[in-house]
């Protein structure tokens, strides 16, 4: 996910597979960001930045597209994890080297090939930097979807001069800095010449590309923030259950760049009576956005939501998102308008993380013994395995715990009060010990 940084410092980062977001303050920061004391204006982005990661939280949890990319995630790391250990059982491989993908150059496997397809996906997804290196004709075949649209996987935007592959990437962040800009307007109570500095240090690439797109296509007189918002939760809320099947129905870059045409061509007139409702009016907004779901034939977003409901299947705040939805359809586009509602339904914890592995949970045992605080623990620490370790091993042949954030040179690097020798043994069934003993193939 995206960092939020100011001009010197990465200042906090969303972590997908956990549902949480680091930050990067220290405790007299927290101490002086405090509203009501005499520095809070010098100090006023530890809790805008709060607020920017929140936004992201809630596009995972609550669109179509982060639910979705969440699976890719986990596909990723799962489907290595099941070609590891089919080159064990089924091709007897007892004498891996690292990085673990020079095994396979032998052992070609369909979860190898899976994993490296889902890898592909996830780019194709993002696009802007993701697809630097990717060769999208020699993957597309394999990829539903994919095969019809070769060559433009993402739509190209030319903004400032410059081209570049518009993905979800660049929706999801802008999303978040629209709202984040709403806020300190709103809320931050903020000096004109802070607020002025604050707005400025914000607009960066790719929320600034966003903008001048939303601008040069619908006008400056459109409330560019707002509609960027709202056109943001479209784009990311598209029918997956259609698995694919029309690319430019389901990629937010594409969904993006077809409602602006159309915003400047065939809804001309539903823009043009948005932009003269007051801008307090949400109900505007929402017949604007029926408006765009219709041109295009489009389902609501919480209808392609409750269509990825799996009664049997972990649906992690599926639920809250869906009653929050129903009272206030609006909600997670324009999250600054609703924050008090949205957080009351998903509410925020703080505090210092550690994984819970001694609590009752026994990685990969006695599941139907946990409750299910601790499932979701269980579930929250295999996905980060999945998505930080085993691509790691895969591809580059070290490890770093994802918890802690140590490069592990050693078994017992990571100090005992840590899950990762637990967890890594079975999950992939040899050691920290004997995979750092396995022999490093230099490049």
């Amino acid at each position: 996910m995206p960092e939020s940084t100011n001009s010197t410092r990465v200042l906090g980062r969303y972590e997908i597979c956990g549902f949480m977001s680091q930050h990067y303050f220290s405790p007299d920061e927290l101490v002086l960001a405090n509203p009501n004391g005499p520095n809070y204006q010098q100090h006023y982005y530890v809790l805008s930045t709060l607020f920017h990661e929140y936004v992201h939280h809630l596009q995972i949890v609550g669109t179509t597209f982060g639910r979705m990319y969440l699976e890719i995630l986990s596909c990723i790391g799962g489907s290595f994890i099941d070609a590891i250990n089919e080159l064990r059982e089924k091709h007897q491989l007892k004498n891996f080297v690292r990085p673990l993908a020079d095994n396979f150059k032998k052992y070609r496997t369909s979860s190898f090939t899976n994993g490296v397809l889902s890898d592909v996906l996830k780019r194709a997804f993002l696009g802007g930097d993701s697809l630097d290196g990717l060769d999208v004709n020699k993957y597309s075949p394999g990829i539903n979807g994919l095969s019809d649209h070769v060559g433009d996987v993402c739509p190209i935007v030319n903004v400032f001069g410059k081209e570049r592959d518009l993905g979800a990437f660049d929706i999801l962040e802008s999303h978040a800095s629209a709202n984040e800009v709403a806020y300190l307007q709103r809320y931050a109570k903020l000096r004109p010449d802070v607020l002025d500095h604050a707005l400025h240090s914000i607009l960066q690439i790719p929320y600034k590309i966003l903008l001048e797109l939303v601008q040069n296509k619908v006008g400056h007189d459109s409330r560019p923030d707002t509609l960027l918002r709202v056109i943001s939760d479209i784009a990311l809320n598209p029918l997956m259950k259609t698995h694919l099947k029309v690319w430019k129905d389901v990629h937010p870059g594409w969904r993006t760049v077809r409602i602006l045409d159309a915003l400047s061509n065939d809804l001309q007139i539903e823009i043009n009576i948005w932009k003269q409702a007051d801008p307090k009016d949400l109900n505007a907004t929402i017949e604007l956005t029926n408006s765009i779901l219709s041109h295009f034939n489009w389902v609501s977003s919480k209808d392609a939501l409750q269509a990825e409901k799996e009664p049997e299947q972990p649906n992690f705040f599926l639920d809250q998102v869906l009653s929050v939805r129903s009272q206030y359809p609006a909600c997670i586009a324009l999250v600054t308008e609703h924050k008090d509602v949205l957080i009351n339904a998903i509410p925020i914890r703080s505090g210092r993380y550690e994984p819970r592995y001694n609590d009752g949970i026994i990685f990969g045992h006695r599941l139907k013994e946990i409750d299910m605080a601790s499932l979701f623990d269980h579930y929250v620490a295999q996905m980060i395995f999945n998505e930080k370790v085993v691509p790691e091993i895969i591809f580059s042949g070290g490890l770093t715990c994802p918890w802690h954030n140590i490069p592990i040179t050693d078994a017992s690097d990571c100090g005992t009060e840590c899950p990762l020798n637990e967890i890594f043994f079975d999950t992939l069934k040899f050691s920290i010990k004997e995979y750092l003993a396995m022999p490093l193939v230099k490049r």
